[in-house]
């Protein structure tokens, strides 16, 4: 082959950022064991995350906005990190995190039991179940590798659910 030319049967790279992020994350979760068990493992974790900022104490400057205590926060700026990489997924995180709200807010109505434990037992499943996941994949990983698995995680799902629709991302 000649200078210039290409390969015809090698994958064209992405040319989107939100592409090239997803093709990372799935180098590292080819197991469908493993892709099923994120798909479990990811929501309870990001709604054991939510709850927990939710039983944080406000800051004066949270206690001055309505309505917003670092549970919303946190939302908000997941939802914009993730809508920097693409609007829809952005735009989906944000109901699926008030949705997650919604639901912390109904544990946290309960007198009997503190929103702090069901989602210390939710956090705890959900790393376990997260954990095993990693785990049949087969390798060790880097602690920089699981935060983006971590981060980035929810964006891939949620871009499998928009692909499953049939709605663009």
């Amino acid at each position: 082959m000649g200078a210039g030319s290409s390969d015809p049967s090698a994958p064209e790279p992405s040319e989107r950022l939100i592409d090239r992020v997803f093709e990372r994350f799935e180098v590292h979760h080819h197991a469908m064991a493993n892709r099923v068990i994120q798909f479990i493992a990811l929501p309870v974790l990001l709604w054991s995350g939510l709850a927990l900022a939710r039983t944080l104490p406000q800051p004066a400057f949270l206690a001055a906005i309505p309505g917003v205590d670092w549970a919303v926060a946190a939302g908000l700026i997941i939802s914009a990190g993730y809508a920097v990489l693409s609007w829809r997924i952005g735009a989906s995180m944000a109901v699926v995190c008030l949705i997650m709200l919604v639901i912390a807010a109904y544990y946290g109505g309960n007198e009997a039991l503190p929103l702090w434990q069901p989602a210390l037992v939710f956090l705890a499943l959900g790393t376990v179940i997260w954990l095993f996941g990693r785990r049949i994949e087969g390798r060790p990983r880097l602690i920089s590798e699981m935060a983006f698995d971590l981060l980035i995680g929810p964006a891939w799902l949620i871009g499998k659910v928009l692909r499953l629709l049939r709605i663009g991302y």
